[in-house]
């Protein structure tokens, strides 16, 4: 393993997710935790196979994250105890879950180039990161990691947005109102994201919907139904009656910018 690997994953903590790939943890549990010793251990002389591939791949990813997330202090302090904790308990949603942070970080600060900071955990729950822009002003940042996968509880690829949306709710305690916040998810799905796009944009967004006058003295529909946008979604909801959406985009920064 590489050395960023080696540091967070040590013998003890290998040792842990070997045990969630056991024979008495649910069917998910186990094949997530016998994926991640697959990638741990994979060795570059190995007879290439598409399996084989992936995992090098994989590896090579999970290696970076972790290289920006020494690099930047994120396993330093509080919370950079919580996360080795994350890494080194076992259970690989909570692997995930350390994992989507670094992740995270590596993308604003090592590929985008923004100073980012770890925030320090305090007594109220807080956003994971603050982001500097060029204008000097900050941006908070949480990190969810929304985890679906075949056969937990009948998931299929309807159920991400919902899985998605609730995430989303979560965070939002974390956030303030007086200042710019940005979600990060970074899901762990058995279908790739771009399949539940449509259920993604009728969760966050608005969706087509089929409408007809009601006759409550009839006791039924009148007139002919017609084709509207329902603008129902979480980031076009309004905090108060009347007001701008409470989630929306920042026109006059870009994090490109």
């Amino acid at each position: 393993m590489a050395d960023s690997l080696k540091a967070v994953f040590t013998p003890e903590a290998i040792v842990r997710l070997e045990a969630h790939a056991g024979p008495d943890h649910p069917l998910q549990e186990r094949q997530s935790a016998q994926s991640m010793l697959k990638m741990l251990v994979v060795r570059g002389g190995e007879r290439r196979t598409r399996e084989s591939h992936l995992l090098r791949a994989t590896r090579a990813a999970w290696e970076s994250y972790l290289d920006a997330a020494l690099a930047g202090g994120l396993l330093e302090g509080r919370g950079g105890k919580d996360r080795l904790e994350r890494f080194r308990q076992g259970h690989p949603d909570q692997i995930w879950a350390a994992l989507a942070e670094c992740m995270a970080y590596w993308y604003f600060a090592g590929h985008l180039g923004f100073r980012v900071a770890p925030i320090e955990p305090g007594q109220a729950k807080t956003p994971d990161f603050a982001l500097t822009l060029p204008d000097g002003s900050e941006v908070a940042i949480e990190v969810k990691a929304p985890i679906s996968l075949s056969g937990d509880d009948g998931f299929n690829i309807v159920g991400y947005a919902q899985i998605a949306a609730k995430r989303m709710q979560g965070a939002i305690p974390q956030f303030s109102r007086d200042a710019a916040n940005l979600l990060v998810l970074v899901p762990r799905f058995t279908w790739p994201l771009w399949t539940a796009r449509s259920e993604l944009v009728s969760a966050f967004y608005a969706q087509e919907v089929l409408r007809s006058n009601y006759d409550p003295e009839l006791g039924e529909m009148i007139g002919p139904m017609r084709l509207e946008v329902a603008t129902n979604g979480l980031f076009l909801r309004r905090r108060e009656q009347g007001s701008p959406p409470a989630y929306r985009r920042n026109r006059r920064q870009s994090l490109r910018s």
